[in-house]
């Protein structure tokens, strides 16, 4: 479509995250699979892996909240109408790679319940845009993937609360 190259420069600056947090995603899992098979504990290994990768995703987020116009005008400046996209784009992909660091100390504790979190609103979300391609535009297609990431992150990140507060009052208990 006559979208297409500024979509794609949208994609290739938006996945910058997911790149950056990508060594993150591969070194948790046999970090927390031997930890769990030690019968260690994970809140460390999971708190700083989440929160670098945050740390990653804001930095990258805000960046081109504030760099993206420049750095597509001096790509093309066809693209720098686009610009507004990176940074949503951005955030869903930072937010998928967290979302990946989570599933992976969750498989590592032997823990699969927790992946209908992440299939339930993701298969929803395909199939809406599908249902509704007639009509979408590509910020719209962007606002969709943002908002799919953040819900499951979120909800992720609920479980894990409530896991965790579950845990300490049975201790406490």
């Amino acid at each position: 479509t006559s979208h297409s190259g500024g979509y794609g420069a949208v994609l290739a600056l938006g996945r910058i995250p997911i790149w950056l947090i990508g060594p993150v995603i591969f070194v948790v899992y046999p970090h927390a699979s031997a930890e769990h098979a030690r019968g260690g504990e994970l809140k460390g290994l999971y708190r700083d892996a989440v929160g670098i990768s945050l740390v990653i995703m804001t930095v990258c987020v805000a960046g081109f909240y504030v760099g993206a116009k420049p750095i597509l005008t001096l790509w093309k400046p066809e693209f720098a109408s686009y610009a507004h996209l990176v940074w949503p784009y951005a955030l869903a992909m930072g937010a998928d790679a967290i979302i990946q660091v989570i599933i992976n100390v969750e498989l590592a504790r032997h823990r699969y319940r927790v992946l209908w979190l992440l299939a339930v609103p993701s298969l929803l979300t395909c199939v809406l845009i599908y249902m509704t391609r007639h009509m979408l535009t590509l910020e719209l297609i962007v606002a969709a993937l943002a908002g799919t990431r953040l819900l499951i992150l979120l909800g992720l990140l609920l479980v894990a609360r409530v896991k965790r507060e579950g845990g300490a009052s049975k201790q406490s208990g």
